[in-house]
């Protein structure tokens, strides 16, 4: 424990401690052995860092504390054997301590009531978070924590494609002919987005766009377009670069070269890899919501 409790006077606080009772088989002649005993800490150890570990992965997603996700070890332990009956430690089992090297430590703004319901629905068994959504916050806490822009960049443009073939086969029986979506689906992602989303029912991602585009930030499609070029540039060559050449013909045309042409050749960095990632989340909650099916 470290700093729990801390208050700066505006509803933050710093906390490192979790507690977690679980039950389990002992299956042991009481009073234990030292050989049983020791097997029974191994065996503790892992279920309580199984626990850990599934209830982080749902937490970082509603609280946004990034540096939980990067948690390998918990930073202390202390395993107690209790009796439920005799509400006693077994007799036999130490109490069982550990430490490890400290984790990130930082002042957190508290969870709301909402944020806590949130966690809780998703702690339960059949619940889950969606997988773009999860893929956007690892690469945050790539670039923040990390700097493996890299990685940030990969998984930016993995999100945006698994949220778009979700989105497609949860209404592919909207599609007035399985085979017709089938072709427009064979052209690739960008044809996802647009042609398809239009097929199903839906405004393609090109309808974000506002009427007076704006020359200093990108449009929607100029985005989708320019991750996935750099996205290509770091499998294949191991840059993270952007290069126009891949929107040009005699393949997809980009309908957007004149935007593109300013960033022609330009590496990404930190705050870029940033505004990906904000761009991409910008788009899944479009949608999820404006762009909802027109039926």
């Amino acid at each position: 424990m470290r700093a729990e409790g801390f208050d700066d006077g505006k509803g933050t606080y710093v906390r490192s401690t979790a507690t977690i009772e679980f039950k389990m088989n002992v299956g042991e002649e009481l009073p234990l052995s030292e050989a049983a005993s020791g097997r029974l800490q191994d065996m503790m150890r892992r279920k309580a860092w199984d626990y850990v570990a599934a209830f982080l992965r749902p937490y970082s997603h509603v609280a946004h504390h990034l540096e939980s996700r990067v948690i390998t070890e918990p930073e202390s332990y202390v395993l107690r054997l209790i009796d439920p009956s005799a509400e006693k430690t077994v007799a036999g089992f130490p109490h069982v301590t550990g430490h490890v090297l400290p984790g990130p430590l930082a002042i957190k703004a508290t969870l709301t009531d909402r944020s806590v319901a949130q966690l809780s629905t998703l702690l339960r068994p059949g619940s889950n978070i969606p997988l773009p959504d999860d893929l956007l916050l690892r690469a945050e806490t790539e670039v923040r924590l990390l700097d493996d822009l890299d990685h940030a960049i990969l998984d930016v443009a993995s999100a945006l494609e698994i949220f778009v073939d979700q989105i497609i086969e949860l209404e592919s029986h909207y599609a007035p002919s399985a085979a017709a979506l089938r072709k427009l689906c064979e052209k690739g992602i960008y044809s996802k987005y647009d042609a398809v989303f239009r097929f199903l029912g839906r405004p393609s991602l090109k309808d974000m766009h506002p009427r007076k585009a704006p020359r200093d930030r990108p449009l929607p499609f100029e985005f989708l377009e320019f991750v996935r070029v750099v996205r290509n540039n770091i499998i294949h060559h191991g840059v993270r670069r952007f290069t126009i050449e891949s929107l040009k013909p005699p393949g997809y045309v980009s309908p957007y070269l004149d935007r593109h042409e300013t960033r022609d050749g330009s590496v990404v960095h930190s705050e870029e890899a940033l505004g990906l990632i904000t761009c991409a989340r910008q788009i899944f909650e479009w949608v999820r919501t404006d762009g909802a099916p027109r039926r």
